[in-house]
């Protein structure tokens, strides 16, 4: 194809077309790239390329000044450029043309924007990755039975030959609330849950998640913790999953809590409707705007606290929204930097 025909396709082609001289002024462009700059194709003849349009227009043109000194034509080359504090991959051709003499007089640039390929490749490498993980934590906790067995018989023999009392009792509640999880992690497949499980009240249920917290990670949380239970009745839900998140929920919040004085934490239930509602509170230093969005997302945590070695995985509240979804529930939040947050799940109330 010579040049007169490929001009004469620019206007044709549905992404960016130009050609520009060696001293980088537009010779033509397509209607799809005046568009892009804000400029008709007429007026941006002659122009600087680097003087018109805006950091995704310009971001594109960085190895031009290689193809004039090398004459060589660069195919496919992907650039990563921000704009509006978003990446942004696009993909760019540039071919020269030579003169009489052999030296290149213009270049005709073809770039596409291949953000949403991109994307949706390391998508795909994301759900991979999360899917070689999920193989492994299965392992991995399918090899807790065995230390946590001999845990529990050597807690019932230490019972046994010093007696019973209500901190055996309490251990052994701990270990039978670990040997659900693990046994529950192990039968669940393709995102289905077991029907066959009895509801609890949801009053006990708060009260176990606290004391269970209160043991294992501030023994001060139940002095700092307001707790309104005005439902007598239980959730539509495996006890055993609602523990997980609620505990997930007060723990993200004694986590945001640490280092202050006024430590402050609400938990409230409510049945409206056919609803259950929970909501837990803290006034705590609250999530960034722009993190709500991606708060549920796997593996995206907003715990980077080095004083506590608050490194999060971010599989907590994903955990949280998959497993209420399974039950027809859902979960929000809403948070103001300095100010606290406040996560709330809905789950069908027990008729």
């Amino acid at each position: 194809m010579d040049e007169m025909n490929i001009e004469q396709m620019c206007d044709l082609m549905n992404f960016t077309v130009i050609i520009k001289d060696k001293d980088h002024k537009i010779i033509k462009l397509n209607k799809y790239a005046a568009e892009k700059i804000g400029i008709s194709q007429e007026d941006a003849i002659g122009k600087d390329i680097h003087n018109i349009g805006d950091e995704h227009f310009k971001g594109i043109y960085r190895d031009d000044d290689l193809v004039f000194e090398t004459k060589k034509a660069i195919y496919g080359k992907t650039h990563k450029i921000e704009v509006n504090e978003e990446e942004v991959w696009i993909k760019v051709d540039r071919i020269p043309f030579l003169n009489s003499e052999g030296n290149v007089e213009k270049i005709f640039i073809m770039a596409h924007n291949i953000t949403s390929q991109i994307r949706t490749e390391q998508e795909s490498i994301q759900l991979k990755l999360l899917a070689d993980k999920g193989v492994y934590l299965t392992e991995i906790v399918h090899n807790l039975k065995n230390p946590l067995s001999a845990a529990m018989g050597y807690s019932k023999l230490a019972q046994k030959m010093m007696g019973g009392n209500d901190l055996f009792d309490k251990i052994d509640n701990a270990h039978q609330n670990l040997l659900g999880i693990i046994t529950d992690i192990l039968n669940v497949k393709n995102n289905t849950i077991d029907s066959n499980y009895k509801p609890e009240a949801l009053a006990h249920i708060v009260q176990d998640v606290l004391e269970m917290v209160r043991m294992n990670k501030d023994r001060r949380i139940l002095e700092y913790t307001a707790v309104d239970v005005d439902v007598m009745g239980a959730a539509k839900i495996n006890p055993i999953h609602l523990k997980q998140v609620i505990t997930n929920l007060v723990n993200n919040s004694i986590e945001e809590l640490h280092g202050k004085d006024n430590k402050k934490i609400e938990i409230k239930v409510r049945q409206i409707g056919s609803k259950i509602a929970i909501s837990i509170a803290d006034n705590g230093g609250g999530i960034p705007a722009d993190k709500i969005k991606n708060i549920f997302s796997p593996q995206f945590s907003t715990k980077t606290c080095p004083e506590t070695n608050a490194f999060g995985t971010g599989l907590g509240l994903s955990f949280n929204k998959r497993m209420l979804e399974l039950y027809n529930g859902s979960i929000g939040v809403e948070s103001q930097e300095g100010q606290g947050t406040v996560f709330t799940f809905y789950l069908p109330a027990v008729a």
